[in-house]
């Protein structure tokens, strides 16, 4: 009799649920039957049962959301079970949807997506899909999100400390990402002569400039004096007066 398959000795019922190791196969079955008497008298028949092959689809393990900044790289190894006997070939695909760049080994689920340099902020939803090569060719899904935060791309661009007329220095910044406006409420510029926090909702759009100056008529003077033709030929250099310093 075939593993695991149980006989009751007074009714004949016979039980038996075929493993996964058992399958596909055919298994031949003797069953006697004895008479309680002193000679045993008996008579056995033999029937066989023939066990089908069960596709059960694979499983993908979850997977977690991943926060990231642009120009990172994020990689991992997406893992698939699958139950069945024998072993089933896995293959593993990224459905529609996912970032043009990012790629996954069929065979061994390796992904990989370097997120773009000066990517916007975004929520990428990416979806990983797991299939056999069983009957049916059965699969199974999991999806996650890269959360991108973008790098703060503000830059100090120019000072003017020795500035002609007198009273017109000013700190010049450049926001150098061409997709994000940043935020700039409540950043302090401080140094050993100065300390200025940007007013709740300035803004900087994307490749525009700000300047915070020590005085306002002043600095105007010597701006226009010294970048009129600058000002006149670019067109996205706009500096803002927010406070004089004080």
């Amino acid at each position: 009799k075939p593993d695991g398959a149980t006989i009751d000795p007074l009714t004949g019922r016979i039980d038996w649920t075929p493993t996964e190791d058992q399958g596909p196969g055919n298994y031949l079955f003797i069953v006697r039957a004895t008479e309680n008497t002193p000679a045993h008298l008996s008579d056995a028949r033999n029937f066989s049962v023939r066990v089908a092959e069960q596709n059960l689809a694979p499983t993908l393990a979850p997977i977690d959301d991943i926060a990231a900044k642009d120009g990172d790289a994020i990689g991992f190894n997406a893992t698939a079970t699958d139950a069945d006997r024998p072993a089933q070939k896995l293959t593993y695909a990224l459905l529609d949807g996912a970032p043009a760049a990012a790629s996954i080994d069929p065979q061994t689920g390796a992904f990989s997506w370097r997120v773009p340099v000066d990517a916007p902020a975004g929520t990428n939803v990416i979806s990983i899909r797991v299939t056999d090569d069983g009957p049916g060719t059965l699969a199974d899904t999991k999806t996650f999100k890269v959360v991108v935060t973008p790098r703060f791309r503000v830059v100090v661009n120019e000072i003017q400390y020795r500035a002609k007329p007198a009273g017109g220095e000013f700190i010049e910044l450049f926001n150098t990402s061409s997709n994000t406006t940043f935020q700039l409420g409540g950043l302090v510029l401080a140094g050993s002569n100065l300390r200025f926090t940007f007013p709740a909702g300035t803004s900087l759009p994307p490749r525009q400039f700000v300047c915070v100056a020590a005085n306002q008529p002043a600095f105007r003077t010597a701006r226009s004096e010294e970048h009129t033709s600058e000002l006149q030929s670019h067109l996205n250099l706009v500096c803002r007066l927010l406070l004089e310093k004080k």
